[in-house]
């Protein structure tokens, strides 16, 4: 960059102002870098003023790259950003990402949040209405057969791998909505992560986790979406098949506990009309949106 300014015969005084207040970034969408179209007295080289692109382009940055500081804490700096913004302003009227509400922005969000920590057995109901097949790969992958070679469950497994990243890396890099695919695994095995294959821990260790995270980072909402297969409307033995209400209400109870202090409580506020600041102050900071409502929560 120093020395392309100085073939287009910029002096030494202009181009350490240049490289001072330019702030390089690659547009994401654009891919290229964002100062191309920036233009400068000190470097107008063609119709326009324009940087030639050669002057200006960057490196797009490196899959390997460090997340921006923003991200683990995205919610949290915007609400303090727009505090200090605003802090001469009477608190009636300050506005900002803080009165926003959830329904009001865009979460960044993981489909599959947990396939990224498959085992190598099939889920009891990996493959939806096929409900005999799915028991007997079940039993051939891990169960009380075990005769799928290792290669054709590795291969299976990788089919079914949506993430790459685990829970707490995911959140650290800016993910706010959690796409939880669960099933009640027979054999007395409990709740597990599903995506085809069941996760290789119970579904309630990675639900640890975002709590320690949620602990870790107190101004930042997490909303959390429970299903077995990403099909809102579905109930009953559709919905989680071999679950009897007490199973899921169970669960649901085990759920509760986890995120006790946490979890938003609808008789005071609401995710599409209380205010992000609000429900920050009111830890109300998990929001479950649970399939199959009535019988997995009894309505809670």
């Amino acid at each position: 960059r120093t020395s392309t300014l100085r073939e287009a015969g910029a002096d030494e005084a202009s181009i350490q102002r240049i490289l001072s207040e330019e702030r390089c970034g690659w547009d994401l969408l654009a891919n290229r870098c964002a100062n191309i179209e920036r233009s400068s007295d000190d470097t107008k080289l063609g119709a326009g003023g324009r940087y030639m692109s050669e002057m200006a382009e960057c490196r797009a940055p490196s899959s390997e790259a460090p997340l921006p500081d923003i991200l683990p804490n995205w919610m949290g700096t915007l609400i303090n950003m727009t505090q200090s913004n605003n802090s001469n302003a009477s608190a009636p009227s300050r506005s900002g990402f803080s009165n926003l509400t959830l329904s009001d922005i865009s979460l960044p969000g993981t489909h599959d949040t947990l396939s990224y920590d498959l085992s190598l057995e099939i889920s009891d109901d990996g493959l939806e209405r096929f409900v005999q097949l799915d028991h007997l790969l079940h039993a051939f992958s891990g169960g009380t057969i075990q005769l799928l070679p290792g290669e054709l469950e590795d291969f299976l497994r990788d089919q079914s791998k949506t993430q790459r990243l685990n829970i707490t890396e995911q959140l650290n890099g800016g993910i706010r909505f959690l796409d939880i695919r669960i099933m009640m695994e027979q054999e007395g095995h409990g709740w597990y992560g599903v995506h085809f294959m069941q996760t290789k821990r119970p579904v309630m260790e990675y639900f640890l986790q975002i709590r320690q995270w949620l602990d870790d980072h107190p101004q930042e909402i997490v909303v959390i979406w429970l299903s077995k297969h990403g099909v809102p409307g579905a109930t009953g033995e559709d919905q989680y098949p071999g679950a009897s209400v007490e199973d899921k209400q169970l669960f649901w109870a085990s759920y509760c506990r986890l995120f006790e202090g946490l979890l938003i409580d609808t008789a005071v506020s609401q995710y599409n009309a209380t205010p992000i600041g609000n429900l920050i102050q009111k830890s109300h900071r998990v929001v479950t949106f649970a399939t199959d409502y009535v019988e997995f929560s009894n309505s809670s």
